[in-house]
């Protein structure tokens, strides 16, 4: 946490990273599993 990103003209720092997966989220009905946990990054 706390990174910082530079995508395009725009700076964006990681606030959180995971998050409490819903049973059968649209990621699970893709792929079988849900990454969210430990792969989703939020920024603002």
């Amino acid at each position: 946490m706390g990174s910082k990103l530079k995508i395009g003209d725009t700076l964006h720092e990681v606030t959180q990273i995971g998050k409490e997966c819903h049973t059968k989220c649209a990621i699970f009905q893709q792929i079988g599993d849900c990454v969210m946990p430990t792969e989703g990054i939020f920024q603002k």
